[in-house]
């Protein structure tokens, strides 16, 4: 799936948004749930919220889908994902 495949390259600095908080808060684990649309006619991320884990990490994670670009809509429509969880453990 092309969305995962895009997400994955992205993943590393994703996963940085977790370790970074580690450093202030060593216990932390568990699942962002990230809800996003993607523009049909730029392939930019038009809109993202993410939440679930802690606010620190979940706005990070925010920044980091906001840097993602995927493919233009052949129809110019946009893509709604609803829920795409990523877990985060020690």
């Amino acid at each position: 799936m092309i969305i995962r495949r895009i997400v994955h390259r992205q993943m590393n600095e994703i996963r940085a948004c977790y370790a970074t908080r580690l450093t202030t808060a060593p216990n932390l684990e568990g699942r962002v749930v990230v809800k996003f649309i993607i523009s049909g006619t730029t392939g930019g991320v038009s809109t993202v919220s993410a939440s679930g884990l802690d606010d620190t990490v979940d706005r990070c994670v925010e920044r980091e889908f906001r840097k993602l670009v995927f493919p233009k809509s052949d129809t110019g429509g946009d893509v709604t994902v609803d829920a795409y969880p990523i877990t985060f453990h020690r």
